[in-house]
């Protein structure tokens, strides 16, 4: 599969292990070198390191906290510094701690909000003026399933917004099931976006 995007840069978030590194690969496979962060620096860097190597393409791991305003400037910062741009942006997180709505605390609101919504807000801001000077840029928005149905017990996930589109940059609020398949037809639908507008869309497990 060729995306068209051989060369971009792309910055992935908490691209350490799960669906997070299968889309970096999957970046990576098509010949976009990358800003991977996550917070775990051992796991981060193995990660960076061996898709580097078996892509050929520079991997280059930045270990922060991005619901932080401070972790989201150092990933971006990171793509400035090391490539001196970015074209894409995958936002990726793990989900809002598990609670029903009687025992969700104002504490678990703000950890979720700053963790699931407010770190995608920060990085899109912080992100479009590179795609802007360019001309050309996506983010890719990555979704709880919650997104669609809510689920028992995941009152604050089910809550919080999953996405906004903006005229500044493709948007794309998804929900996938995870793995490799999932990921290229995720990333090959966002690189075929040509309106700007929001895309929501559902992929397989």
């Amino acid at each position: 599969m060729d995306l068209g995007i051989r060369g971009k840069v792309a910055l992935v978030t908490a691209s350490s292990k799960g669906l997070g590194r299968a889309c970096a690969a999957v970046l990576a496979g098509e010949g976009v070198e990358l800003v991977m962060t996550a917070r775990g620096d051992a796991a981060l860097r193995a990660a960076a390191g061996e898709i580097a190597e078996r892509h050929g393409v520079r991997a280059h791991a930045v270990a922060c906290d991005v619901s932080t305003e401070e972790g989201c400037a150092r990933a971006v910062d990171a793509a400035r510094e090391h490539f001196g741009r970015l074209d894409i942006l995958v936002t990726n997180t793990g989900g809002p701690e598990r609670a029903d709505f009687g025992s969700a605390t104002d504490a678990m609101w703000e950890v979720g909000f700053q963790s699931t919504m407010m770190n995608i807000v920060r990085l899109v801001r912080m992100a479009a003026p590179m795609m802007r000077e360019r001309k050309w840029g996506r983010v890719v928005n990555i979704a709880s399933v919650t997104a669609r149905q809510p689920i028992k017990n995941l009152t604050i996930s089910n809550a919080l917004p999953t996405g906004r589109a903006s005229k500044v940059v493709k948007i794309s609020a998804c929900r996938c099931g995870g793995g490799t398949l999932g990921t290229k037809m995720l990333l090959s639908t966002v690189a075929s976006m040509d309106d700007g507008s929001l895309l929501r869309t559902s992929l397989p497990a």
